[in-house]
């Protein structure tokens, strides 16, 4: 997404009160503690994202298969 492009990110787990809508662009980071996190590209561009999860403390706050779809 080399500039001028830009996207818009969101994190909510409220669709009433999203916690983050944010301007992102080539090379930002957003966390995303939990809920729904959208995301869309301005008209004529493409968004890709690297998805990653982690945790402080392995087999206690990393829980794999734990998805309410």
């Amino acid at each position: 997404m080399p500039a001028p492009q830009w996207g818009i990110q969101m994190v909510y787990t409220d669709l009433k009160e999203p916690e983050l809508v944010e301007v992102v662009r080539e090379g930002d980071v957003v966390l995303m503690p939990q809920g729904y996190h959208p995301n869309v590209a301005a008209p004529g561009g493409q968004i890709n994202f690297l998805w990653m999860m982690a945790a402080n403390r392995e087999g206690i706050d990393r829980k794999f298969g734990v998805v309410n779809v």
